[in-house]
């Protein structure tokens, strides 16, 4: 059984609320007092260690009021469909396609829904046909295939499994459910993020979140799609999805300070595995980070000059 990047990318929940439909006349002017709503927001203390406001732990795998909450307050707004979260919106699900798309896209997120600012992606309940189980967990994207994501200034909190793709020995049904994110582009006024060719960052560009490595270097004309350079100005490489271990190599500049995510090993997991016989390479200067990194993930290390 092969796991699933970003630790737990796809969520079971046992829980014993019913869907409810959402009424056109609904007033949702006071959702803040409905029950489950402080526990519906409460992820917003938490996230990326440096960032606050990203890789956001899910309220609806945690809190069975947040799911009631959820069940009350959402609805279809176009072509998505939404809660209230704070003061702004949380965008749970895109329903702009209902298929896999087979040529590159582009999803714009819209600045505002119903005049509230969008504030976070998030993500949204499926009931689930298994037996002693209620309701399956899915990224906002999921069934999303081959497409850049335009994110913009409002934004401020993604939870951790927006960006996130399945691996496994999974059914066909479960691996459609899978977001596949092929780029991120941040407005410039984003005050919380940052983009460089489709790489997710932090706004001061230090921080790396998240990467699509064929991605980024098929936007570049580069021939060897199987190498990735970390960029000179990131100190801090994290991205949530991991680093896939049928790269060739992985180089790091003499900037990294600080390494915290982890190798895909495929069927072998994502934990450290000594004996295994893998591609991928660490290029990067002796006693830094990357040095000691790769010797955590029993990676070869090649020191750079």
């Amino acid at each position: 059984m092969r796991l699933l990047k970003c630790t737990t990318i796809f969520l079971v929940i046992a829980v014993s609320y019913i869907f409810a439909s959402c009424s056109g006349n609904k007033n949702y002017d006071n959702y803040k007092e409905w029950i489950g709503y402080t526990e519906y927001v409460s992820d917003s203390n938490s996230g990326y260690k440096d960032l606050q406001n990203f890789n956001l732990a899910c309220s609806l795998c945690e809190s069975k009021n947040a799911i009631s909450y959820y069940n009350a307050d959402i609805r279809q707004s176009g072509d998505y469909l939404v809660t209230d979260y704070l003061d702004g919106i949380c965008i749970n699900k895109y329903l702009g396609h209902n298929s896999i798309f087979s040529e590159e896209c582009n999803i714009t997120i819209p600045e505002t829904i119903e005049s509230k600012p969008v504030i976070k992606l998030g993500s949204y309940l499926e009931e689930s046909d298994s037996e002693g189980q209620e309701y399956n967990v899915y990224s906002a994207f999921s069934g999303i295939d081959n497409c850049i994501l335009n994110i913009p200034s409002t934004i401020k909190y993604i939870d951790k499994y927006t960006l996130c793709s399945f691996t496994g020995a999974l059914s066909d049904d479960i691996m459609k459910k899978s977001p596949h994110i092929i780029g991120v582009n941040v407005s410039e006024d984003n005050p919380y993020y940052s983009s460089d060719n489709g790489i997710l960052l932090s706004k001061d560009k230090k921080t790396l979140l998240h990467v699509n490595y064929s991605y980024y270097y098929r936007n570049r004309n580069e021939i060897d799609y199987n190498v990735f350079s970390v960029p000179n100005y990131v100190k801090v490489f994290a991205p949530n999805n991991g680093v896939p271990s049928d790269l060739m190599s992985i180089d790091f500049p003499k900037s990294i300070k600080e390494i915290d995510t982890y190798v895909d090993y495929y069927e072998d997991g994502i934990e450290p595995v000594k004996d295994i016989d893998i591609n991928l390479t660490v290029k990067g200067y002796t006693n830094t980070a990357a040095e000691k990194w790769a010797k955590k993930w029993y990676l070869s290390f090649i020191a750079l000059d």
